[in-house]
């Protein structure tokens, strides 16, 4: 299965394919590993040029994103100034780090995952899908699903792929069915998360084609890319996001299910 996915999609995609079924060949393999990785976890410090330094932190990979969620909250949260938004994230780091006041982040921090529900009825141990990452053992987010605020997605059981979110409010459905079915920004290659990405029209808005079909996420590196170079999108019936380079080569980003497509 894995050698035939490889033919006929990028290095990225095929990637991310590989790590999501090794991990669901043997579940309690691959949690065996992640905490033999957790062992190796740490803080080590690079002395840079110019005065500077870089600081390295190894740690579990919910960790890594919830902390980074705080970090940004806080910063995107700051009073316009100077800064770029990375400058503010350092420094916010920097003064947690040291124990100083930083202002408290509107609401909790946030990870999106993405599980079966199989899977908090103890029936399964399918891999369980950060957003931004990629598969994870199920065990080491349970508690953080169980605490966390719940979103029903319907998948069609065929191909896995996400048809409908219940919400209470269409704008904000369209928003996460989108997120859904492209974690990550659609330009091949970005794993930005999708919940941090715009909601790009693919074909610009004309005041009537804010729809599921026209609009994808795309971090805001590669949203004005597309806006002011000489890249261009499609979105495709099948729903895979083609773009164009400049010399006129087509890159395909294809739908990736977020379950596991029924056995027939």
């Amino acid at each position: 299965m894995l050698i035939a996915h490889a033919a006929t999609h990028n290095y990225t995609a095929s990637q991310r394919y590989a790590r999501r079924y090794v991990l669901k060949l043997d579940a309690e393999a691959a949690l065996r590993r992640h905490e033999e990785k957790r062992k190796q976890r740490l803080v080590e410090k690079f002395n840079l040029d110019d005065g500077m330094c870089s600081l390295r932190v190894v740690l579990p990979a919910l960790d890594a994103a919830l902390a980074f969620d705080r970090i940004d909250r806080i910063a995107r949260a700051l009073p316009k100034d100077d800064r770029t938004l990375d400058q503010k994230r350092s420094d916010v780091a920097a003064d947690l780090l040291m124990g100083k006041e930083t202002p408290a982040p509107q609401g909790e921090v946030c990870v999106n995952l993405t599980m079966p529900i199989t899977n908090i009825l103890g029936l399964t141990t399918d891999p369980v899908m950060l957003a931004g990452y990629g598969p994870l053992p199920a065990p080491i987010v349970a508690d953080v699903a169980a605490n966390g605020i719940w979103k029903r997605i319907l998948t069609d059981p065929a191909t896995g792929m996400a048809e409908h979110i219940t919400t209470y409010r269409p704008t904000v459905a369209q928003r996460e069915l989108i997120n859904a079915r492209y974690p990550t920004c659609t330009m091949v290659g970005c794993n930005q998360p999708a919940h941090r990405c715009d909601l790009d029209h693919c074909c610009p808005f004309d005041g009537t084609n804010t729809t599921i079909a026209n609009l994808r996420p795309k971090c805001r590196h590669h949203h004005r890319m597309k806006t002011h170079s000489n890249w261009f999108c499609e979105n495709r019936p099948d729903g895979t996001h083609a773009w164009t380079t400049p010399s006129g080569k087509v890159i395909e980003t294809e739908l990736e299910p977020i379950a596991e497509p029924a056995p027939f």
